[in-house]
């Protein structure tokens, strides 16, 4: 029985690249790294964009804040859509919205029309894209993979962003320093058009629920109302908090070290 049990349990234990095997996870999963690596690039350019044109420490800070803001606000109004509607139409308006916004403001750099206010908004509305399009791609991994494979899926998204995140900074810099902003914003635009002809492209098989569709003020209080029932799901919200409050200082006000001591 024991040794059933072992070998029943080594046949649903997937491997951590398994889900690659699916074409359609591995293209959009890879077609997100694309459109990562050009959002790290993008915020380099905006902070230093911002910190090049005003002198004030705090709408150089306020750039991460609008970079961020949206992922904390919107994550629950996102999560509802994604669950009420088709989620491979949210990630399109998401997207969309992510390539307009940087389009408009790669044209305004273009032709030297550009203010701190002007700068904030359009890198909100590019993070409002952002924070449309993660619950909804992260809520259709279990209809592209096997139900035994969404751990290692799971893993591959949290991998593959913090991965990503090692070389985007760095990589942003040195397109900033060696071609210029105008560069910067033209190739960080063009990663946003991959994910969005890739979802364009494919097409998954939906798993139905039995469950009726809730109003958003419905789905908004009973996610809320479960949240606040759960002292894991707090305490992980909390942590996560304090360590993004903490972290996120360091990044605001590194522009003005770099422009101002080096």
């Amino acid at each position: 029985m024991s040794r059933a049990a072992d070998a029943d349990e080594d046949s649903i234990s997937p491997a951590t690249f398994a889900p690659l095997r699916n074409p359609t996870f591995r293209s959009i999963w890879l077609a997100s790294q694309v459109s990562s690596l050009g959002w790290l690039m993008q915020t380099v350019a905006i902070s230093w964009l911002m910190a090049t044109i005003s002198s004030s420490d705090l709408m150089v800070a306020l750039v991460q804040a609008s970079s961020n803001l949206p992922a904390f606000i919107l994550s629950v109004f996102a999560g509802v859509l994604a669950d009420n509607y088709s989620r491979r139409r949210v990630m399109i308006a998401g997207r969309c919205l992510m390539v307009i916004a940087s389009a408009m403001l790669t044209a305004s750099v273009a032709l030297g029309f550009v203010s701190p206010w002007m700068i904030l908004g359009f890198s909100f509305l590019i993070a409002c894209g952002g924070a449309l399009n993660d619950p909804a791609w992260q809520a259709s991994v279990g209809d592209m993979v096997h139900r035994r494979d969404v751990p290692a899926a799971v893993t591959l998204l949290s991998v593959g962003f913090n991965t990503v995140r090692t070389v985007g900074p760095a990589l942003g810099g040195i397109v900033v320093a060696s071609f210029g902003l105008l560069t910067a914003f033209t190739v960080t635009t063009l990663t946003y058009l991959v994910p969005l002809g890739t979802i364009w492209r494919c097409k998954w098989k939906v798993r139905s629920s039995p469950l009726p569709r809730e109003s958003m003020r419905t789905a908004i209080y009973d996610g809320l109302r479960f949240t606040a029932m759960s002292s894991e799901i707090k305490a992980a919200i909390a942590r996560g908090t304090l360590f993004g409050l903490a972290g996120i200082a360091i990044l605001a006000l590194l522009p003005l070290v770099v422009r101002d001591q080096l």
